[in-house]
């Protein structure tokens, strides 16, 4: 995407490219390996980004949210023998606003 739209916003001079990269571009996870590298690599890419495009008046962010409910949250609770309602908890009970429960990407 910032291959095909970059020399477009840098001919007009401004623009702005929000990416949706994950928590765990930030965290590490057990067994999250794969998943959590390619998030970094995102992550790194928007901070090399910013600074580079910058000059073109050009904002290049990211939107990192936390845990929500997937078949791979199912699988890391399952993973730490916890109930989803139990890591619901648990993860709630991490984030700054102390919030239970989940939002589904499916519903």
């Amino acid at each position: 995407m910032a291959k095909a739209i970059v020399p477009l916003l840098k001919k007009q001079r401004s623009g702005s490219i929000i990416q949706i990269v994950s928590m765990s571009g930030w965290i590490a996870q057990p067994e999250f390996v794969p998943y959590s590298t390619t998030k970094g690599v995102v992550l790194q890419m928007t901070r090399n980004l910013a600074l580079d495009l910058g000059p073109f008046n050009i904002q290049y962010n990211a939107i990192c949210p936390d845990t929500i409910l997937t078949s791979a949250t199912n699988n890391h609770a399952a993973h730490l023998k916890l109930t989803i309602d139990e890591f619901a908890i648990e993860e709630g009970n991490n984030t700054m606003f102390k919030t239970i429960g989940f939002t589904s990407r499916d519903s």
